[in-house]
């Protein structure tokens, strides 16, 4: 299918094709841990739900509510039996949380860093800088990062 509009590739897809289908063998990721910030809702439950059907049966997921990634564990454990979603309650700014979550979930093999921090809008002449830097630091708590 060609692209509805003007782009980069000259093949579209509206649907997932055989080389990423989440159960295709060779994109297996039975016995991996996996982590998944921002596990809760749209683009991260996605993701969990992706790493189930492909095999994963070990799935950590942080957030910020507990609701939305309880969730998200019920939908995916529901639909994939094998799989197990561990919730773990973190706001990727806070380190001590992101750093307990880490020390329980022990070694991983996969990050999926899909949550973030977004410093306020202003102007740059105004930007508080500290507010700022935190941005691209959400992730000094995990280990080995």
């Amino acid at each position: 299918m060609q692209p509805p509009f003007p782009s980069p590739v000259s093949e579209w897809h509206n649907d997932t094709y055989s080389a990423i289908n989440p159960q295709n063998h060779e994109l297996s990721t039975a016995g991996k841990t996996i982590v998944i910030t921002g596990g809760g809702t749209g683009i991260g439950r996605e993701t969990v739900r992706t790493f189930a059907a492909a095999g994963a049966v070990s799935i950590h997921i942080l957030g910020r509510t507990q609701s939305s990634l309880a969730e998200t564990k019920l939908l995916v454990e529901k639909e994939f039996p094998s799989a197990r979603v561990t919730i773990y309650i973190a706001d990727v700014t806070d380190e001590k949380a992101v750093s307990k979550a880490a020390s329980q979930i022990g070694a991983w093999d996969v990050l999926v860093s899909n949550a973030g921090y977004l410093a306020k809008r202003a102007l740059i002449h105004e930007i508080d800088l500290h507010e700022w830097w935190t941005g691209f630091e959400v992730f000094k708590a995990f280990p080995d990062w």
